[in-house]
């Protein structure tokens, strides 16, 4: 009897064991070599791990969790000069896989804002008319004291915001949430996944 996963099943299949290769085993299959193979006959021998797996995931559709086994072994065979792909059968694999949880994270941003609001100015002339132009002149004072802050319609504006990464830094040492982390299931973009890879020294700057 054959049983049809849906996406969901198949990638909760995937990540139940931290350590889980999904279709892949953790050793060099004849299907693992056929990708060396394809790596480097379809990309640039100077390529980074995310653009080659770029290639697995758009060309050869693999999922990006297994795109990301194939382009980090291959990575390290090469740098070790084994590119005998048919001799690295049976070798055993190293395990890389992208990890997540959901937490409060902090954030910081620049606010401007903008109201009117009732006030009143000041300026010092020989008459109403000449009051009005020492106004023009930026030659007044506003009776900031008389302003009512609990009256005022603000129109807001943010610009900037950014992750407070060194904050989140320090909250995760203080086990502020209890963190678990679990394999990402969802597919990670190509700048993030970039960014992510330099972070952990896997492509370099």
């Amino acid at each position: 009897m054959k049983i049809k996963l849906t996406e969901e099943q198949y990638n909760r299949l995937l990540t139940e064991n931290n350590r889980e290769f999904g279709r892949l085993t953790d050793k060099v299959t004849p299907f693992i070599v056929k990708l060396f193979k394809l790596i480097e006959k379809k990309t640039h021998p100077e390529s980074t791990i995310p653009q080659r797996m770029v290639f697995l995931t758009n060309d050869m559709s693999l999922p990006t969790q297994e795109a990301l086994i194939v382009a980090y072994n291959y990575d390290q065979f090469y740098k070790e000069n084994m590119t005998n792909w048919d001799n690295l059968l049976g070798k055993p694999l190293q395990y890389k896989g992208i990890y997540q949880f959901t937490t409060e994270v902090p954030i910081s941003a620049e606010f401007w804002a903008r109201a009117y609001t009732p006030a009143t100015i000041y300026t010092i002339a020989d008459s109403k008319e000449d009051a009005m132009e020492n106004a023009k002149r930026g030659n007044f004072l506003v009776d900031e004291n008389a302003i009512d802050d609990e009256k005022i319609d603000w129109d807001y504006d943010m610009e900037g915001m950014s992750v407070a990464e060194d904050m989140l830094q320090d909250n995760l040492h203080d086990g502020f949430d209890d963190p678990s982390f679990e394999v990402a299931t969802g597919e990670v973009d190509s700048y993030m996944l970039h960014t992510l890879m330099l972070k952990n020294k896997l492509t370099p700057h």
